[in-house]
């Protein structure tokens, strides 16, 4: 897509940006369905990590 504006002179839209952007979250959801165990795990230890990072309130 941004070659497309490389090459072609064309108005810039914020329709783009959210074109984009689904594209972006179409190929997430793809990665994420064919590794779901993989991607789980990860997620689940980069959560552990945060919440041990957090300062604990008084």
């Amino acid at each position: 897509m941004v070659l497309s504006f490389v090459f072609f002179a064309k108005p810039f839209s914020i329709m783009y940006v959210w074109g984009g952007l689904l594209v972006l979250v179409g190929i997430a959801v793809n990665i994420y369905s064919k590794n779901k165990s993989k991607v789980d795990e990860l997620l689940s230890g980069v959560l552990k990590r945060i919440q041990e990072s957090e300062p604990e309130k008084s």
